[in-house]
């Protein structure tokens, strides 16, 4: 339920050298207090969340000037599971075995329920 994947596209059409870049940040307990770039406007987090969340945000360039935020490669999927950030495929198997990940409400189930029998299909 809380999945999120978030992609760096290298460039806006076939051969661009321009680049979206992102960022993204994750905070969890104990929070501190963050201050923004841009203004002058500093906010605590403390009060606004509990001991038990974890918050990951995603933006084109780093919003806060106090905190260090990771930039995405080119090219880079990235999933967001409760917060918390998968770079390869490998770690986002727990999140795909505990029923989040690619599931969607939107479209019907597939009629195979199990990679294997995805495999046997193709073969045939």
């Amino acid at each position: 339920e809380n999945i999120l994947f978030a992609f760096s596209w290298p460039g806006s059409r076939p051969g661009s050298k321009v680049r979206n870049e992102l960022y993204y940040l994750v905070r969890s307990h104990p929070y501190k207090k963050a201050r923004l770039k841009d203004c002058v406007l500093c906010v605590d987090f403390a009060q606004v969340t509990t001991p038990d969340d974890r918050v990951a945000f995603i933006d084109t360039s780093p919003l806060t000037e106090d905190e260090l935020w990771t930039e995405f490669e080119v090219g880079q999927l990235i999933m967001l599971d409760r917060g918390v950030p998968h770079l390869s495929f490998f770690d986002c198997a727990q999140a795909e075995h505990e029923g989040r990940g690619l599931k969607s409400n939107a479209f019907e189930e597939s009629k195979y329920s199990s990679s294997s029998e995805v495999s046997s299909a193709a073969r045939a």
